[in-house]
């Protein structure tokens, strides 16, 4: 199943794309699409999603994208759970805004993730922006955390910082 995924589906302009990122792709497309529509079916698609990407990473030797997106998966199976079990009384989440204690909670967590994985990045790897690199992907994590509630400021955190765009994380959500 690997190799299928990893052959060619297309070549553009002599650069081969392989199975697993165009499906990556329209798979990450098709979740964007039902999320907004808050569709619980976005929770199990995004996690194809992400796995096809882990392959993608993988493949390319970004084991550390790869590994993130385990914590996608995870996020993801939280979401698909909390959709549908993870309101009041275990019904169905609504949207709503987020909480000020809730903002001082993700704050918190934001930057301390931002500055755990910036120390990582820039002591440990061979990383050319440690810090843009870490910032992005703490408030990619916070923003698909929001999601999984049902935060509607989750949107704004993810189209303000890019997250959701740039790089191979464009078709990572839930994630990414």
């Amino acid at each position: 199943m690997i190799h299928w995924l990893n052959s060619p589906a297309v070549t553009a302009f002599g650069v081969p794309t392989s199975w697993a990122e165009v499906l990556g792709f329209v798979t990450g497309l098709l979740t964007v699409g039902l999320l907004v529509r808050r569709h619980i079916l976005n929770w199990p698609l995004g996690i194809l999603n992400v796995l096809l990407l882990m392959v993608v990473f993988w493949t390319a030797g970004l084991y550390a994208d790869a590994g993130l997106q385990i914590v996608y998966v995870v996020l993801g199976a939280y979401g698909w759970w909390a959709w549908l079990y993870g309101g009041q009384d275990r019904t169905r989440l609504v949207v709503r805004a987020t909480t000020r204690a809730e903002w001082f909670l993700l704050g918190v967590a934001g930057v301390l993730l931002t500055g755990g994985l910036w120390l990582f990045l820039d002591r440990l790897t061979g990383s050319t922006v440690p810090l843009a690199d870490a910032l992005t992907t703490a408030l990619s994590l916070l923003a698909t955390y929001g999601q999984t509630r049902k935060l509607v400021e989750s949107w704004w955190i993810r189209s303000r910082t890019g997250t959701g765009s740039g790089r191979a994380r464009v078709a990572g959500w839930p994630g990414g």
